[in-house]
């Protein structure tokens, strides 16, 4: 699989106690990507009363190894495509505010793809590499 830097870049948090391995907000799609939902391949879509519902859709996902500087950038190091991990959890806009209010890029992503999370509390830093 090759990347194609023509693609826009968005960012998204590393939070390990989010249950889906990537969740969005239907307008982090269109805000820093400039996609709506159905340019991904919907997997199945889940109504739940009283609740929020949310689309399963089907999309490429690759952890950037630079820090985000827009939408366009490139890094110097390539992507890391992470490549058993395609469903992205889109919730519907049923919020004022995007909630999630960042992309979340979760556990199960780094799980799946083999990938070690190292965290340096003291000093803020991590290393995410591969086994």
């Amino acid at each position: 699989m090759s990347y194609d830097p023509s693609i826009h870049v968005f960012p998204a948090v590393l939070d390990t106690g989010c249950n889906a391995s990537f969740q969005l907000d239907t307008r982090h799609l269109f805000a820093w990507a400039g996609m709506i939902p159905t340019h991904l391949d919907l997997i199945h879509r889940r109504d739940r009363p009283s609740q929020r519902s949310f689309e399963v859709r089907r999309g490429l996902i690759w952890l950037h190894r630079n820090l985000y500087a827009g939408p366009r950038f490139q890094g110097r190091l390539l992507p890391y495509p992470l490549n058993d991990t395609d469903e992205i959890l889109v919730m519907d806009t049923s919020t004022t505010d995007p909630d999630p209010r960042f992309p979340l890029l979760g556990l199960d992503a780094l799980v799946d793809n083999g990938l070690i999370l190292s965290a340096n509390g003291a000093s803020s830093e991590f290393e995410l590499f591969t086994s």
